[in-house]
């Protein structure tokens, strides 16, 4: 049966509203309260930021015990460990990885090539692993599916998602030359993964085995032309 689950970013996201931030105390009762509404993961904050945050993500996840706490942390070993120390406490840790990837972030803002920008994913995550139980790890452990969002073209955005096997630290894009990508989800026993994806006039349901390999169209869906969100 299908289910939608809530990731909760209130106490992070939510907070950038201008006039809505918050103190920890503040932070623990809206956590107190997210949790008794049912949502199936709170992201508490972004430990790097500041101190403050830290000591926010700390107590969150010190005090709310039934929920899944996450961090947010960019692909940089000191934003990690910021994440693992603000998350020591948590009955359900989860370490929330991400990357500004398109063309534009990596030559201007990061200085790095898409080779290197891979590369930092796959160590960091590999890194969490070792501290958090969850790090958008797939099933086996053996391979990672992670998504990139590229901005290059602002009037059609597009997202991919990509397969990483550890040992090798080789990737490998879903859907190849596809611009439409999002979705990845595993199978029960590990050697499917099955994301949305396609190009121009068809999109659809899209199955591949667990390296990446053996991309086909399932369920086409014809005259969906704008991009999937990521989830």
């Amino acid at each position: 049966m299908d289910a939608v689950r809530i990731f909760d970013t209130t106490l992070r996201d939510g907070e950038q509203s201008p006039g809505f931030s918050m103190n920890t105390a503040e932070k623990v009762r809206m956590a107190r309260q997210l949790a008794a509404l049912g949502v199936d993961v709170i992201e508490a904050g972004f430990p790097i930021a500041s101190q403050g945050d830290l000591e926010a993500v700390r107590k969150v996840a010190e005090e709310v015990r039934d929920v899944p706490i996450a961090a947010l942390a960019r692909a940089k070993k000191e934003d990690v460990r910021a994440a693992i120390e603000a998350l020591k406490s948590a009955a359900e840790p989860r370490l929330h990885v991400f990357l500004a990837t398109s063309d534009l972030h990596l030559q201007v803002k990061l200085n790095m090539s898409r080779e290197q920008a891979l590369e930092a994913i796959g160590s960091m995550i590999r890194y969490g692993r070792q501290h958090v139980g969850e790090v958008e790890f797939s099933h086996d452990g053996k391979h990672i599916a992670y998504g990139v969002e590229n901005n290059d073209r602002p009037r059609r955005p597009y997202s991919q998602v990509w397969i990483l096997e550890v040992s090798s630290q080789k990737s490998v894009r879903l859907g190849g030359d596809k611009e439409v990508t999002s979705g990845a989800a595993w199978s029960p026993d590990d050697q499917w993964i099955a994301y949305h994806g396609g190009q121009d006039d068809q999109t659809g349901l899209m199955i591949a085995q667990a390296d990446g390999s053996g991309a086909a169209l399932l369920v086409p869906v014809r005259g969906t032309n704008s991009p999937l969100p990521m989830t």
